[in-house]
């Protein structure tokens, strides 16, 4: 596929060929740094940390089309709606084209950059792009939060940056729906060489210290439930003697858990009175009406444990599954 007029960059996979799979798309991406995947090294993503896409371009195993949350299985379904709707309410914009695909940046092989979709001339044979369009689902908390000053958050600012310099263009419009009943006017974001500059630079060592070079990059407070793969211990090394820092970390755990100790204490007195006070009684409401509480009767089902090993050991022994993992047990020392 030849790539239209007034758009640059090396296109390194056709959207035709990921259309009905993404595997093809996240097999290619492996080659480079997406535009969000810049995003996640520079630590400013919520969905994933430097240590997790490092693993992912590391990996050697086959890629997988893995699952992906819910809110983001209906960003995806509602791009296209979304764009069609800037389409018919913004004109002067330009015409919806697709997306031609995966692009590299021309000079910079790990600079890597997918576009929603391209906004291009009106009423000509060989439309020539004006713009991109990047579409975004939020919703109404997250937009009031952190959509500040009509922008998007820093994360998304990089992703469009990043999109312009693999393009070559000057400008890529933001659109975003709220809640899934609102669409504020789209955002241009301009292209901001100084930004662009960094983030040549940063992302361009970074993959050469960490891909390249293969080094580990330090796991962030989101790597913190898969901690214990990274480290599956072994008892053969020397026990650690606390530094200064390590010492101070000890005592802030210590002092959370005693608070937090207590405050479940609170509230299971207060629960306590409340279920007193209801009774028989299911539900608890203020003097206006308002729900305040429910305690209400349930039934559960759930397997006897123990007398599925004792009536049928094959089965228990079948159904069995066998997991690793460590287990964390801070000690507490009178001062």
């Amino acid at each position: 596929m030849t790539l239209p007029d007034g758009l640059g960059g090396e296109l390194i996979l056709d959207a035709r060929d990921y259309s009905r799979s993404r595997i093809p798309w996240l097999q290619a991406r492996r080659t480079g740094l997406g535009a969000s995947e810049t995003a996640a090294v520079l630590n400013l993503s919520d969905w994933k940390t430097p240590l997790q896409v490092w693993l992912d371009k590391t990996s050697t195993a086959p890629v997988e089309d893995v699952h992906v949350s819910e809110a983001a299985e209906w960003g995806s379904v509602l791009e296209a709606v979304v764009a069609r709707k800037v389409g018919t309410r913004h004109r002067e914009l330009g015409k919806i084209a697709p997306t031609p695909g995966l692009l590299r940046h021309p000079e910079h092989p790990w600079m890597l950059a997918t576009l929603d979709r391209l906004l291009v001339e009106r009423g000509t044979a060989n439309p020539r792009v004006l713009a991109a369009l990047e579409v975004k689902t939020t919703s109404l908390a997250n937009y009031i939060q952190r959509w500040e000053d009509n922008l998007p958050p820093l994360s998304i600012q990089v992703q469009v940056q990043q999109q312009l310099a693999v393009t070559g263009l000057d400008r890529i419009w933001v659109a975003v729906l709220v809640g899934g009943q609102r669409m504020p006017a789209p955002i241009p974001i301009d292209r901001n060489e100084r930004v662009i500059e960094q983030l040549i630079n940063y992302g361009g060592r970074w993959w050469n210290d960490h891909v390249v070079g293969g080094e580990q990059p330090a796991p962030t407070f989101g790597d913190r439930k898969t901690l214990h793969k990274l480290w599956p211990g072994d008892q053969n090394l020397d026990d650690l003697t606390a530094s200064d820092d390590v010492l101070d970390a000890h005592g802030r755990l210590v002092d959370a858990r005693r608070r937090k100790a207590e405050a479940e204490a609170d509230a299971d007195a207060a629960a306590f009175e409340l279920q007193t006070a209801l009774g028989d009684r299911t539900a608890l409401r203020d003097r206006d009406g308002r729900l305040l509480a429910t305690w209400k009767p349930q039934t559960s089902s759930r397997i006897d444990s123990a007398r599925l090993r004792k009536n049928y050991p094959a089965i228990a022994k079948a159904v069995t599954k066998q997991s690793t993992a460590r287990r964390f047990l801070p000690k507490e020392h009178d001062a």
